[in-house]
């Protein structure tokens, strides 16, 4: 091979390599260009999801301070009704506490007239109790049996 053929071989060898190393370039700059455009394309899409989060978060602090304002109106009424309640109960309470002493005062008056009494009454409980008849002298019940049979039979004979 002579000299001319080595230096064309070389000279296509060195075109052959800057053609590779270009297009080696420009695909690595494609692909750069590519990889920045779907960063930005992702930097993007994450912002505006960002976005939609942040809104739907405040919207949900929204409803739930509506909802804490709501429970909390419920809850001081709720206080204010168990307050009256308590303060209801404390007079109905007063109430029976009165007419019970009312009572109790009456029970012991009508106490003390009983025992201002008790001398009278223990006078006739001391009496002796009246003998009973005896059974000739008592006049017999429906369906009693004779004490002395003979007395009866002697009552049909005379009549």
């Amino acid at each position: 091979m002579n000299a001319v053929a080595w230096l064309a071989f070389g000279a296509a060898a060195i075109v052959t390599i800057s053609a590779i190393a270009i297009v080696v370039r420009t695909a690595g700059r494609r692909s750069n260009e590519e990889l920045s455009a779907v960063r930005q394309e992702m930097q993007n899409s994450l912002a505006l999801q960002g976005q939609s989060v942040a809104a739907q978060i405040n919207h949900l602090m929204q409803a739930v301070t509506t909802q804490l304002g709501q429970v909390r109106q419920e809850l001081q009424s709720g206080v204010a009704s168990s307050g009256k309640l308590a303060s209801d109960a404390q007079v109905a309470m007063a109430q029976q506490l009165q007419a019970s002493s009312e009572t109790i005062r009456k029970m012991s008056a009508q106490l003390g007239e009983v025992q201002q009494a008790e001398p009278v009454k223990s006078a006739v409980l001391e009496q002796p109790p009246a003998t009973p008849p005896l059974a000739d002298d008592r006049p017999g019940a429906v369906g009693q049996r004779a004490e002395r049979p003979e007395q009866l039979v002697g009552h049909a004979q005379q009549a």
